[in-house]
């Protein structure tokens, strides 16, 4: 299944107006909408650039296998420099609390 994506007009006004939060390896952005799109990212402080791929990959594959169970809207995750010491597991789990938390405030 192929995730629809953000342009970069919109993966900006999704940081600006929507509603963020910050989890142990990544921060979310979710600004509500009809149809289900979704942008990745990670900091360029993380140098090494084979690293960013794998944690965007990682975040990528979290939302295509749970992409039922994410509530309509615009999605942002900007991947941070803790998940690469994180299990695919426990990225998951983490993900999907912050995910339903996120839509539910």
């Amino acid at each position: 299944m192929r995730l629809g994506t953000l342009k970069n007009i919109d993966f900006n006004r999704v940081i600006k107006e929507g509603k963020c939060l910050k989890t142990r390896f990544c921060i979310i952005c979710y600004l509500e909408g009809e149809q289900r799109k979704f942008g990745f990212t990670v900091k360029k402080k993380i140098k090494c650039k084979p690293l960013r791929n794998r944690i965007k990959r990682r975040i990528r594959e979290i939302i295509r296998l749970n992409t039922e169970s994410i509530p309509s809207g615009w999605w942002v995750f900007i991947g941070l420099e803790e998940a690469k010491d994180m299990d695919f597991r426990e990225m998951q789990e983490v993900m999907m609390d912050s995910l339903k938390k996120l839509a539910k405030s």
